[in-house]
């Protein structure tokens, strides 16, 4: 696949990025039902699969899944969390545009009294992301991609994180980067 499919591809994403965020939009304005139980393992599969099959990941990039058996469902807002994952994914896979590998696990945690979140960790080891970045990852910035890019993807990944009544940590080095969100199995 050379550089214009590549970019193609890249374009198609955006697109279907900018679908759902459109139909997150058009379903808070009817105000829908709410939370529902979400088999997070399957989402992520199916997210994957997409990426593959679209031919998003370029031939030298490796998506690998680790995620937990047995991990219960939780109670979420599917589109939002398709989105989340989605923006995550797309990050990574522009991080690495010579290739490399995305690992994409999944894990209950929790403290003494029993897993009281669900973990989804989406780790690349692409260059890491540059520190004034870093800085105010999840505010809207000018970014450094160029093209169409707004610099808006973590700023959006911010928000669904908060709407999900979940938390987000990023740790990132010249080795790669890490992002961890966790989200309540209850949607409390």
């Amino acid at each position: 696949i050379g550089q214009p499919e590549i970019g193609v591809v890249r374009g198609e994403i955006d697109r279907v990025g900018k679908i759902l965020q459109s139909v997150r939009t058009e379903k808070e304005k009817k105000k829908a039902a709410g939370p529902i139980q979400v088999n997070l393992n399957r989402v992520i599969e199916d997210l994957v699969a997409l990426c593959r099959g679209s031919l998003a990941v370029n031939t030298a990039t490796e998506i690998k899944l680790d995620l937990a058996q047995e991990l219960p469902e939780i109670v979420s807002d599917a589109d939002g969390l398709k989105q989340l994952l989605l923006n995550l994914i797309k990050n990574s896979i522009e991080a690495m545009p010579e290739g490399g590998v995305i690992r994409v696990t999944t894990a209950p945690w929790g403290s003494g009294s029993g897993p009281s979140h669900a973990e989804i960790a989406v780790e690349d080891d692409g260059p890491g992301i540059p520190k004034e970045i870093l800085a105010r990852l999840y505010q809207q910035v000018t970014s450094t991609k160029g093209g169409q890019h707004q610099g808006l993807g973590l700023a959006i990944v911010g928000q669904l994180v908060r709407d999900l009544r979940g938390l987000i940590n990023c740790r990132s080095s010249a080795q790669g980067t890490r992002f961890q969100v966790l989200l309540p199995f209850s949607g409390k």
